[in-house]
């Protein structure tokens, strides 16, 4: 169940793995697009220089780990910021990060509509999609996490296949020139794969329940290095087969571009598998937040269970899921006017200050 006890724990490649996977969707849809869009046929350089931002947060994040091993972020914050101001900050995530829950579901409602389920009301898809993420769920952080690496393996693999395919239909000329020009877009841009890359820090709401080990520099070391790897080569893919300025145009850039892959003259079955995979990373990311949320409140009201919680969160989300934006364009705005400065503050500026206010307060 739900319930969680001490020696129920995961490691820290189980909990890595689950953050890579959660965000996959999120970076197709949301960072690859603007990116593009923003910093033209320079965008392959984009997750490259965010990682001037993410490996120091990877380093503080490290940091704060090792130091309060064990406890979780909910007592860390209290320890270093104070019972007042770490209840504070605490709310204001839990308030946060049920918004993201919302956001999520209805961008994985939409899509299943408008792509698979095409016709049938999305209320009944949102409902259906919950409910399962509750039965999950109810199995505990464990069971999803074993599940997840089966998706994680299957996300790698596909993606690769897709890769292949591709760059054979690749032209360096789509992704050139570049010039002291795209130095300003480029590094404007960074924010955008920041805004995923940052739910990173989330995974440490439960750092009480991993398992860290006595190697960690190499793992923290590998999410900087795959997530500059995949999304340097999605954003090199999408460009080198339409150009920037067409593939701008795209509501899902990468989408499109699996969608117009062919195998031996022929139609290609890999969008049918990148759409039946692409439900399964929702799945996770959901699971993912809505999990994030139901251990806050248990560590704010010092609640015994969490299963109440979770009905709870996951009924208030469905009401808030239907009313919360029309469609797809709305979303999109949503995420790149709102939530992209909310996750920086709280994702990224949170886990910074707690570092400062800890060295300042010599307890690091």
């Amino acid at each position: 169940m739900l319930n969680e006890t001490k020696n129920k724990k995961i490691t820290l490649l189980q909990a890595i793995f689950l953050f890579l996977t959660a965000i996959y969707t999120s970076n197709i849809r949301f960072v690859t697009k603007l990116s593009i869009m923003y910093a033209h046929q320079a965008a392959w350089l984009v997750s490259l220089c965010s990682m001037l931002v993410f490996v120091p947060l990877l380093y503080v994040l490290y940091k704060i780990m090792n130091k309060f091993k064990g406890q979780s972020f909910f007592d860390i914050m209290c320890r270093v910021f104070g019972k007042t101001i770490g209840h504070t900050v605490f709310i204001i995530q839990i308030i946060w990060l049920f918004i993201l829950l919302t956001l999520y579901v209805t961008y994985a409602g939409e899509k299943l509509v408008s792509s698979t389920y095409v016709g049938t009301d999305v209320k009944l898809i949102f409902f259906l999609f919950l409910v399962i993420v509750g039965v999950m769920l109810r199995y505990g952080l464990q069971v999803l996490c074993r599940i997840n690496t089966m998706i994680f393996i299957i996300t790698v693999s596909q993606f690769m296949l897709i890769l292949g395919f591709l760059f054979t239909d690749f032209s360096a000329q789509n992704i050139t020139p570049i010039s002291t020009l795209d130095i300003g877009p480029v590094f404007s841009t960074i924010v955008f794969p920041l805004t995923t890359f940052s739910y990173f820090s989330f995974i440490f709401i439960f750092n009480d329940q991993i398992e860290l080990g006595k190697k960690n520099k190499g793992k923290f070391a590998f999410v900087a290095i795959f997530l500059t790897i995949v999304n340097t080569l999605k954003a090199l893919a999408v460009l080198g087969v339409f150009g920037y300025e067409l593939a701008k145009k795209m509501t899902y850039p990468f989408l499109q571009a699996v969608e117009n892959i062919t195998v031996f003259s022929g139609s290609s079955v890999l969008d049918s598998l990148f759409i039946s995979s692409w439900g399964l990373q929702e799945f996770i990311l959901v699971c993912f937040f809505a999990y994030c949320i139901c251990r806050m409140i248990k560590h704010v009201f010092k609640l015994t269970s969490q299963t109440p919680v979770l009905t709870a969160i996951l009924g208030f989300c469905f009401f808030f899921a239907v009313c919360f934006c029309d469609n797809i364009f709305e979303l999109a705005t949503f995420s790149e006017k709102v939530v992209t400065p909310v996750n920086l503050m709280l994702a990224i500026g949170v886990p910074f200050v707690l570092f400062i206010t800890a060295k300042i307060r010599k307890l690091l």
